[in-house]
């Protein structure tokens, strides 16, 4: 039982810290539905001219695909933490 109890506190520490997120205007920025998710896999994205992107009060978002970018755009305030306050 002790075993298994450890294991399970190493396994989910891991996903606990999320990485820091790129400065404005880096050609690398984190999509916000990733990180909402904690999908590590696609979170860092390049941006492009040809990158997904929306405009949420006043702020660039961007993603790492359009399914990422439709989902935002349902319910923007789901994936900014300061979102209306």
């Amino acid at each position: 039982m002790r075993i298994l109890a450890l294991a399970f506190i190493v396994i989910t520490s891991g996903c606990a810290s999320m990485p820091p997120s790129p400065p404005p205007g880096s050609p690398v920025q984190q999509c916000c539905v990733c990180k909402h998710r904690r999908d590590f896999a696609c979170l860092n994205v390049r941006v492009t001219p040809a990158t997904p992107r929306a405009v949420y009060e006043g702020r660039p978002y961007y993603f790492c695909g359009e399914s990422c970018l439709c989902e935002f755009q349902k319910n923007a305030r789901r994936f900014v933490p300061d979102a209306g306050r």
